[in-house]
């Protein structure tokens, strides 16, 4: 699998994330490529919290938290870090993940959580958005919501 190159998780910081990191984490090892793990801040979070006067520069401090953060989940499922860069953005999910995937990745690497019809009617699907518009493999990673804790089984990927 060498042929692989840089490995791109969306992670939306859930209870299935660290299911959705060790997944891209197995890829990017096995390739030895970079694993870059993002998390998309959404505008309308921002805009809210920079409402609060008590806060300035909210974006720069909610990014170096959620990098943090990131860094954090990155340790906690014992993955080695030398090959691991964590990122945060402002805006729309879907766009901020195709435009890091692009700048830098070969394939991306998302959750999916399961919904009714009708839930994926009325509230859209980031991981259906990013299917359908990404122009690179995507890898879809079913995430077991009752079971948040991270999967150890190597023989599955």
């Amino acid at each position: 699998m060498k042929q692989l190159g840089n490995v791109l998780v969306g992670l939306d910081m859930g209870p299935g994330a660290p299911q959705v990191l060790q997944v891209a984490a197995r890829l990017a090892e096995a390739a030895d490529s970079q694993l870059t793990v993002l998390h998309v801040i959404s505008q309308k979070e921002q805009d809210e919290q920079a409402q609060n006067p008590s806060v300035s520069h909210f974006v720069d401090v909610t990014i170096g938290e959620t990098v943090r953060t990131l860094h954090d989940l990155v340790s906690a499922a014992g993955i080695d870090g030398r090959n691991v860069r964590c990122t945060a953005r402002v805006g729309d999910s879907v766009e901020e993940v195709l435009k890091a995937a692009w700048e830098a990745a070969s394939v991306v690497v998302i959750g999916m959580r399961r919904r009714s019809r009708v839930g994926k009617f009325l509230l859209g699907s980031t991981l259906q958005e990013v299917l359908l518009a990404a122009d690179l493999p995507v890898v879809v990673v079913p995430l077991d919501t009752d079971e948040p804790s991270v999967r150890t089984d190597r023989s599955r990927l």
